[in-house]
């Protein structure tokens, strides 16, 4: 039967993802397995939790993050993990509250994405909890809608974490890579 067959591989796909394994979309994916991985442009839909693989990077006095997918949404919700990453130093984080998280403003994807880090920086600041997973429901210039699941910072489980200041526009991207999207921002520490 080869729906079931494909119905199994998408199946396999949504549980590696969820898991944290890359996954980058082929030209020749069926439907189904792109929809598990976060699907079109403005589909959203897959749940990314810590680890996600992302990058630092170097700047003068400053640190820099960047994260890449197979879509923009799942660039997004790997470059908000990857800021979870850095402010839990490494630790574990156990996701007990869920939330919307809605950031508006910027005339561009790159200037979304420091709206969003932004909103959930200040979660951190002001009630102490740190993403350990993320969804990004909608995305657009100007707007993105993310399920964020956060976890309390516990400062022996999050003692090597970064003191991040601010999500700056400095050196901010939000653009097409080969096999998918690539985001990075700069962040004041």
């Amino acid at each position: 039967m080869p729906g079931a067959s494909t119905a199994a591989t998408a199946r396999r796909e949504r549980a590696r993802v969820r898991r944290g394994s890359p996954a980058r979309a082929a030209a020749d994916d069926p439907p189904e397995a792109l929809a598990a991985r976060g699907g079109g442009a403005d589909d959203g839909g897959v749940r990314y939790e810590l680890p996600q693989p992302y990058q630092e990077l170097s700047h003068t006095a400053d640190t820099g993050i960047a994260a890449e997918g197979a879509t923009r949404e799942e660039a997004l919700a790997r470059l908000v993990l990857a800021l979870g990453a850095l402010l839990a130093g490494g630790g574990s984080v156990t996701s007990d509250a869920e939330e919307t998280v809605v950031a508006a403003g910027g005339a561009d994807l790159a200037q979304t994405a420091v709206a969003a880090l932004r909103e959930v920086l200040f979660r951190f600041a002001t009630r102490h909890v740190v993403p350990g997973a993320c969804e990004v429901l909608r995305l657009s210039p100007g707007r993105a809608e993310l399920r964020v699941a956060f976890g309390r910072f516990d400062p022996a489980r999050h003692r090597e974490g970064a003191d991040v200041k601010a999500v700056t526009y400095h050196r901010a991207r939000f653009e097409p890579v080969p096999g998918g999207w690539r985001a990075q921002v700069i962040l004041d520490v």
